[in-house]
């Protein structure tokens, strides 16, 4: 079974373990009536990217945390983004009877998928919260400690969550990663109209600092 027939579609996908994963799903149900799967998980055969069998599925959350907007992966763990939940599942297992849902943190999702990035040392992405690294066994906050999330009057630009919400208050930050540097860059909204849409913060992964 592949999907593709009319009006069918998924809006996010990745490879991971050999299989092609995607979510956000709008498929023909058994009597041909077109619905929404936002929250199914559905994986291809192993090396068949483009062929997913019916009962290729798995439903995570059921329903609790709405349509996911990104996945990535990193060290057998695929992780699903939505608008609040990030859930990290175990697919060590070659066999989908052995994959699990590890753990899922609230309040740390994302709205889209470019404010996640995977990088060599994990997977990186930006919320009004912070930012955060998953590196294989936990989470961390990468400006906790660092950078004012709210008001900072000696600060000489916008605090953390006023610089991610851009000058249309909507939570869309882009996050890359340069290889070369090792530096993060945490970039406002691509529909940012201030006069600083060209600034971005910085976190250098080797000195564990940032600047903007």
């Amino acid at each position: 079974y592949s999907i593709g027939q009319l009006n069918e579609s998924y809006q996010c996908s990745i490879i991971a373990n050999r299989r092609q994963w995607i979510g956000s799903l709008k498929l023909y149900d058994a009597t041909r009536n077109l619905r929404q799967y936002g929250d199914r998980l559905m994986f291809s055969e192993i090396n068949k990217f483009d062929t997913f069998a019916a009962t290729n599925f798995i439903d995570v959350s059921k329903g609790d945390f709405g349509e996911y907007v990104a996945f990535e992966t990193f060290a057998d763990r695929l992780l699903a983004f939505n608008h609040n939940v990030v859930q990290i599942i175990n697919i060590a297992s070659p066999s989908p009877s052995g994959w699990f849902l590890e753990s899922t943190h609230s309040n740390i999702g994302i709205k889209y998928n470019y404010s996640v990035v995977t990088t060599d040392f994990g997977i990186i992405w930006a919320t009004s919260s912070g930012c955060y690294r998953y590196d294989g066994e936990k989470i961390t906050n990468l400006i906790e400690g660092k950078l004012a999330i709210n008001e900072d009057m000696t600060a000489t630009h916008s605090p953390w969550s006023e610089f991610i919400r851009g000058s249309l208050r909507v939570q869309d930050p882009m996050v890359g990663y340069d290889i070369k540097s090792k530096h993060i860059l945490v970039l406002r909204s691509p529909a940012d109209r201030s006069g600083n849409s060209n600034q971005c913060y910085i976190y250098d992964v080797e000195r564990k600092c940032w600047t903007y």
